[in-house]
């Protein structure tokens, strides 16, 4: 009886016990659930006031004619710490990249669409800043880092790839790499050339008869 007693009690201690794990378990989720709240709420305040600003910025730009001026006032967006890691500046820094390239600023507009890529959240501003990339890459005769941009883009978002705005492109890429196999696949009309090409040029995998 006394054994039998002892283990009654043990297991309401250790019932008790598990108990108060179990609050303690759901407090803790509750507090990090509370924390995750408050951090996506802080994101989406700093995204608007981001948002907010960038749109008065283009407004401010698009009514001065001096580059060194332009280019100061969106220094000055760009450098505020509360903008960091917004999509706001990221797309900030892709419009800046397009006038950089209107002035034929080519080095700094890809310097631009890099720090735009940098800023972007994963996912759809990833992938439009690696489009603009690659186009911009392509324009510049660069094309395998135009390549490497489109490889890129298909890992994050293979139907973005493959819209009909950068089949052009792909089809420069995979002649550029002679990747003839590729090239034929997205030629469309022009399929019989490329196959001609094809067999006529030797390439690390293909030899001609």
């Amino acid at each position: 009886r006394r054994v039998t007693a002892w283990a009654r009690r043990r297991q309401r201690e250790l019932a008790a016990a598990a108990g108060s794990l179990v609050v303690v378990g759901v407090w803790v989720l509750i507090v990090q659930a509370g924390q995750l709240a408050l951090e996506a709420l802080e994101r989406r305040g700093r995204e608007v006031v981001a948002q907010t600003r960038a749109e008065a910025l283009e407004r401010a730009l698009a009514e001065l004619e001096d580059p060194a001026e332009q280019d100061a006032r969106f220094a000055a967006f760009a450098e505020e710490p509360e903008h960091a890691g917004t999509r706001a500046l990221s797309q900030a820094w892709l419009q800046h990249a397009e006038r950089l390239g209107a002035r034929g600023a080519e080095a700094e507009a890809l310097d631009a669409l890099a720090r735009a890529y940098f800023e972007a959240d994963e996912g759809p501003q990833q992938a439009l800043v690696l489009a603009e990339l690659a186009l911009r890459l392509n324009e510049l005769g660069r094309w395998a880092g135009a390549g490497s941009a489109l490889r890129s883009l298909e890992a994050i978002d293979p139907s973005r790839a493959a819209e009909p705005d950068l089949r052009p492109l792909q089809l420069q890429v995979a002649l550029a790499e002679r990747d003839f196999e590729r090239a034929s696949s997205l030629a469309g009309a022009a399929r019989p050339l490329i196959q001609a090409l094809w067999r006529a040029t030797p390439t690390a995998h293909h030899h001609p008869n």
